[in-house]
């Protein structure tokens, strides 16, 4: 075989064996550790890196193999080379991997996933088929390639080609760690690099070289330091820092992460991330039409043009006629829709885009418009305007790249791609104006059937209904079947027919000029093909729409609408016949969201026929084709299994039992298990991937575990009640991730999950249980029920389960209703507790039992026991007219709830979720003093980087691990500090009292006097930190020092004290330097910054009415305060309100139409209104709604408003507010209703006298 070098693990009889040969001339190979399943050995190419190879035979045996996964991990802790494994696992990692024979057993690769997880490896990917074993009945990848970090960092373009099988049932990998599939360098990207090495500089050069330049300078200055070495080291420092932000810039580009990890060097994590992302979407071998593997890189990027040339090419011959009934928008709504838009409206559109979202072919992200605004600005509008008047014009900046995403894990099909386009920002600024302008009168012309991309409507809708429906067929019985029908689509974008698409636009009505800039968008697109970094010869499309262009979401759903005008003709005609759940439900026949169909009707041999036939007519008219292989029928319990098979042979489909995911989410047909939901948790373990816990910060993994919550099982708790055991197991991964743990490497959780689950400015992370978000989301459906809204999906529950009894419950009679509705009516004591009533007429809401006083209070709790003959049902209107009184109201109406956790009424997820956690004790007391206190708040107001934000807050919770800590713990007999031997290591010694600690904050000027007072430890941060100068160096200061202490008990380094307070200085003023550019995040940063705040008098001829409201604890007892002054600053009058028990919005509201009323009492005309309250202004300017829980309130204001004279309200801060505030405090002392104050009161004159004088007050804004 020409090798002269080997290394060999024998076989025991015919098991293992593993040889490793070499040739000498060619590699310098050193064995370094084995077993009967592994081998380990360094490896040295010429003139190349030392890498560390393992060569792997694993037993076939599960318990065989523990040993293995423990040798791996054993191996990974003493690795910082790049480290490839290669070779037989005998095991999988999910059950794409396998095909055939008995159920997945997911206990079967727990082990090795495990291990992946834990040492934090990397499946380099592969090409060629995707499973290497077979025997005839079962195929599984059991051969695979992983690798660490360092390996895909220095061989990016690292894959394993799976070749054919010879004379083994295994089929040979082949790991290849080169590309040789090269760009074609187009001329912008030549200049850019010579650019980049002659101007700009390498980042990575520039970095290297900074790097060693900042060592020597470091042992330098440790030595001997002088004030000119310093100096330098200080300069070069920051030309370091500067150098590492662009470094992160540029890999968070590459990495097109939407994870916002900011204030931390999260460069490793994003180097990796666009690594693995490269190699993932690297395409090096596709199979064709024969079934043969093509591997050439110009046959590879000719099979992609030619195939999406074909499929962006018009086929139709024909077009056959469909029914059209948009409903009639009026001419006068539409008329505006074509003008151009104005520079504002521009302006925001650029500023609403993601600023780091993948660019067109022109390069230009969106962040370049948004900083670059003041400079590019009018030349880019004078374009949009240009394209609204000639809409041909839009072909100037309509050239789109087609990247092709990979739809399965190991594609081998060039039909397994999705053309994602790429639009410049030029383009997608108009088509977004566009998209905006047209999303305004989809409720008008889309059918409550459809969902997609139509406001006030949800995905979850249809999720919901879908459920219920199968939930009744499997318990149907009688003579009528029923049947879902699950339709796919082939390529459904892409073959939408443009004269269908043109033809549907005019039958809406729409105005013609709008109609001709809609086309022009989609048909003036040049498309060419991204293939592994280069591009394909551009070609000119004749039909489809864009995934990727803002427009084609719109476009494609109007489309679709036409199918429903099909059905509903055919409904018309009685030919197809809907299904019912439930005498009072809605009748049925089918669900759509986007490309996604599903239809409903009778299961009879007609019924199959006229859906075939409405389906063929779509199809003909608009280009679209139905892919039946991927279609399936789904038939209820009742129906025959000859008719099954009748109705399926009509259709061309395959009947099931199991309609599997629908949107994402698994279509429940039976008992429901944890494995109903397991491929959430592996959809987690994939997400919180070992590699990444080791790349990020504390700072890092929460913001990670946040994001990835939100994006994976948040989505299924809409419309799924999660079994317990699988919600409790999802918390145990994201708890050991955002302490950096695995399964073989345990670490400390320093802070308990109760603490960390509260919202941040209580203590916690903002983390939430997966539990109470699930109760959250049933609270909300609960919710929807009681606000009657008028949903499809709420009007089948209605009709399947709705009732409630005398006192407001929801009534459950039947253990057969869905589990969905179960969890609903399960959650509903909590949403009842939480109710509050605004009266209107009355006649809904009971006087003794219904919290319609103040909120939350109940008039029966306060009543005297023994009180029999009191009729606890009557309205407040019956006892209202009993009295002789009109209801206090404003206007009569149905009563409306209100949710009264919330200062608008409005449900939201966010108190539902503080709710839940209560009912099911997960929540501390966040009443107590510790929860409550102010220094949460002011430390998520620093602004200084998060990944000291998050060690600042370890030390307010003293959860630093600190030997004292470690003491508590049990984990050393030692607590004393090591740096000065005298006493107890605590968090607050490292970073207060110890002598060295001292001496630093004396060198930097942090003043002593506090040091030594009785301030407790948190106090003491917390006044530092809230100084407007020295903040952000007191805690840089404190992560500093801490850091001494780890380097000097684990590095054994130790720097003095003014080393170490100058290098403080240098990072301080890096850190304000680098708040000035964006750090890692998709749009300019808004940089908070002290500014200075004092009251200002109103415009001559004006006087201001300045309101505050104030409500006091434990009782909730409210009050309100108003101020009166004219242009001059003179004290016209003042007032205070004592407005018994009720919320701060209320008495902000409240106060506010009391200062209209006297301004207008008092003459004045011309009013300026201030309030500091943000929830109150945007209640009181928000548009009409009538269901709103102040609207009675709302209205009184207004009709104040709209008198003879001219109001202005407007938002004012508690600094410039606090003559105003001195007055609400002072309504406490006073009894219950309205008061003047005397406005030469000494607290009060000394206010105004404070305002007077223009004196400030510092305020980060």
């Amino acid at each position: 075989m020409g090798f002269d070098k080997h290394l060999c693990v024998d076989a025991s009889g015919f098991a293992g064996g593993i040889w490793v040969l070499w040739r000498e001339a060619d590699f310098s190979i050193t064995e370094l550790d084995r077993d009967s399943q592994f081998l380990h050995f360094s490896c040295i190419a010429q003139n190349s890196t030392s890498v560390l190879l393992t060569a792997v035979y694993a037993k076939p045996n599960d318990h065989d193999r523990l040993p293995l996964w423990a040798a791996i991990r054993r191996l990974e802790q003493n690795i910082s080379q790049p480290w490839l494994l290669a070779g037989d696992f005998n095991s999988i990692t999910c059950p794409s991997e396998r095909k055939g024979g008995a159920k997945f057993n997911p206990q079967r690769t727990a082990n090795f996933n495990a291990c992946i997880r834990d040492c934090g490896l990397i499946d380099v990917g592969i090409n060629g088929p995707k499973f290497t074993w077979s025997n005839g009945k079962l195929s599984q990848r059991l051969d695979r390639a992983l690798c660490n970090q360092e390996w895909i960092r220095t061989f990016p373009d690292t894959l394993s080609d799976h070749l054919p099988k010879l004379r083994s049932d295994h089929r040979p990998i082949l790991v290849k760690s080169n590309n040789d599939h090269a760009p074609p360098r187009q001329e912008l990207q030549v200049h850019l690099t010579r650019w980049n090495k002659e101007i700009f500089g390498n980042i990575f050069y520039r970095k290297a070289k900074l790097t060693k330049r900042l060592a020597r300078l470091e042992v330098q200055n440790e030595n001997s330091a002088s004030a000119f070495s310093l100096r330098k080291e200080s300069l070069v420092r920051e030309e370091l820092e500067q150098t590492l932000w662009q470094e992160e810039l540029l890999w968070l580009q590459k990495a097109r992460t939407n994870q916002i990890l900011n204030g931390d060097i999260n460069t490793r994590y994003f180097h990796t991330v666009a690594l693995t992302r490269r190699s993932k979407n690297r395409i090096t071998k596709l199979q064709v039409a024969d079934g043969t593997w093509v591997d050439d890189p110009d046959q590879l990027r000719g099979i992609a043009r030619e195939f999406y040339v074909k499929l962006f090419s018009d086929d139709c011959t024909g077009q056959q006629l469909i029914p059209a009934c948009f409903n009639v928008v009026p001419e006068a709504m539409t008329s505006h829709l074509a003008d151009a838009p104005s520079m504002e409206e521009t302006r925001r559109i650029i500023n609403e885009m993601g600023g780091m979202k993948a660019p067109g072919k022109d390069g230009f992200h969106a962040a370049f418009f948004q900083k670059s605004w003041n400079n590019v600005g009018a030349d880019f509008y004078d374009h949009l305007v240009a394209c609204f008047r000639n809409p041909d014009r839009i072909r100037m900046c309509n050239d789109t790249l087609l990247v092709l995403l990979p739809k399965v894990d190991f594609p081998k099909l060039i039909t397994q791609f999705r053309p994602i386009g790429l639009c410049n920002v030029s383009y997608k600024v108009v088509a977004k104006c566009l998209a905006n302008r047209l999303k305004e009168f989809t409720p008008q012309l889309i059918d409550q059937n459809q969902s997609s991309f139509v406001p006030k409507r949800h995905i979850t809708d249809n999720i919901i209904i879908l459920q219920e429906v199968v939930h009744t067929l499997s318990l149907r019985s009688g003579t009528k079947g029923s049947m879902i029908l699950k339709i796919d689509l082939a390529k459904a974008y892409d073959r939408i027919n443009w004269k269908f698409l043109e033809a549907t636009l005019i039958a809406t009505g729409l105005p013609m000029d709008f109609v001709k800039l809609l086309m022009a968008c989609v048909t003036t697109a040049r498309f060419q093909v991204m293939w592994n970094g280069g591009f394909t010869e551009s070609f000119q499309p004749s039909r489809g729409l864009r995934q990727g262009c803002p427009l084609s979401p719109y476009l494609f759903t109007l489309c679709i609408e036409r199918l429903n005008h099909c059905i509903k003709d055919s409904i018309n005609r009685k030919a197809w016949k809907p299904i019912f759940l439930s005498k009072d439900g809605p009748p049925l026949t089918h669900l759509f969201f986007a490309d996604d169909l599903v239809l409903f009707a009778e299961a009879n041999q007609k019924q199959g026929e006229e859906i075939l036939a409405c389906l063929n007519r779509f199809c003909e008219a608009s280009g679209e084709q139905v892919n039946k292989d991927k279609s399936c029928v789904f038939f209820s319990k009742n129906t025959r299994g000859q008719l099954k098979k009748s109705i399926s042979d009509t259709l061309g489909m395959q009947p099931t039992n199991n309609l599997g995911r629908y949107l994402g989410v698994p279509v429940v047909h039976g008992r429901v298990t944890k494995d109903t939901y397991k491929y959430i948790l592996e959809k987690v373990d994939q997400r919180l991937a070992g590699w990444k816990a080791r790349s990020l910060s504390l700072a890092g993994r929460v913001t990670l575990a946040i994001s990835v919550l939100n994006a994976l099982p948040n989505y299924v708790m809409q419309t799924s009640v999660l079994p317990i055991s699988l919600c409790d197991a999802i918390d145990r991964k994201v708890r050991a991730f955002v302490w950096g743990a695995d399964e073989g490497h345990y670490k400390a959780h320093l802070v308990k999950w109760e603490t960390i689950c509260k919202p941040k400015e209580e203590g916690g992370l903002g983390l939430r249980s997966a539990r109470a978000v699930n109760i959250a989301y049933l609270m909300k459906l609960g919710w929807a029920f009681l606000n009657k809204s008028n949903g499809l999906w709420i009007r089948v529950m209605q009709g399947k389960y709705f009732k409630m009894n005398a006192t407001g419950d929801m009534v459950m009679k039947k253990s057969s209703y869905s589990r969905l509705w179960k969890g609903i009516v399960d959650t509903w004591p909590i949403v009842k507790e939480r109710i509050v009533w605004d009266i209107r007429g009355g006649q809904n809401v009971q006087f003794w039992t219904h919290p319609w006083i103040v909120e939350g209070l109940k008039l029966r709790d306060h009543v005297k026991s023994g009180e029999e003959d009191i009729n606890w049902q009557a309205t407040v209107a019956d006892m209202t007219n009993n009295a002789g009184t009109d209801p206090p109201v404003a206007e009569s109406g149905e009563d409306i709830t209100a949710w009264g956790m919330e200062p608008d009424g409005k449900f939201k997820l966010r108190s539902a979720y503080y709710a839940a956690t209560d009912w099911i004790g997960d929540a501390d007391d966040r009443t107590s003093a510790e929860s409550t206190k102010p220094s949460w708040k002011r430390l998520w107001r620093w602004d200084g980087p998060n990944r000291i934000k998050h060690f600042l807050w370890l030390a307010f919770h003293d959860r630093l691990m600190t030997n004292v800590e470690r003491k508590r713990r049990k984990l050393t007999n030692d607590d004393t500090c090591t740096a000065c031997n005298e006493g107890p290591e605590s968090a607050e010694h490292i970073l207060r009292l110890c002598p060295n600690s001292r001496q630093v904050w004396q060198m930097l000027g942090i003043h002593n006097n506090l040091l030594t007072c009785g301030l407790g430890f948190t106090e003491w941060m917390e006044v530092h930190l809230g100084k407007d100068q020295e903040g952000l160096l007191f805690g840089v200061t404190a992560w500093y020092l801490w850091k001494r202490r780890n380097e000097r008990i684990f590095h054994n380094l130790n720097q003095e004290n003014h080393v170490l307070a100058h290098r403080i200085t240098c990072w301080t003023r890096t850190i304000r330097n680098a708040q000035m550019n964006d750090k890692a995040a998709n749009v300019q940063l808004h940089i908070k910054s002290s500014q200075p705040l004092a009251w200002s008098p109103p415009p001559m001829e004006w006087i201001s009415v300045h309101i505050d409201g104030s409500v006091k604890q434990p009782n909730s007892t409210a009050a309100a305060g108003g101020l009166i002054r004219d242009w001059t600053g003179r004290c016209i009058g003042a007032f205070v309100e004592n407005l018994g028990i009720c919320t701060i919005t209320r008495a902000e509201i409240k106060g506010a139409i009391r200062g209209l009323q006297v301004a207008w009492k008092e003459g004045f005309r011309k009013v300026l209104l201030y309030l500091d309250s943000t929830t109150a202004i945007n209640i009181l300017t928000a548009p009409d709604q009538r269901d709103h829980r102040y609207f009675n309130l709302v209205q009184q204001f207004r009709e104040l408003v709209q008198q003879n004279w001219e109001v202005k309200i407007s938002h004012t801060y508690r600094e410039c507010n606090k003559a105003t505030d001195y007055l609400a405090n002072k309504g406490h002392l006073v009894s219950i209703g309205f008061h003047d104050f005397r406005i030469d009161d000494p607290g009060l004159s000394f206010w105004i006298l404070y305002d007077t004088m223009g004196i400030a007050q510092n305020r980060l804004i």
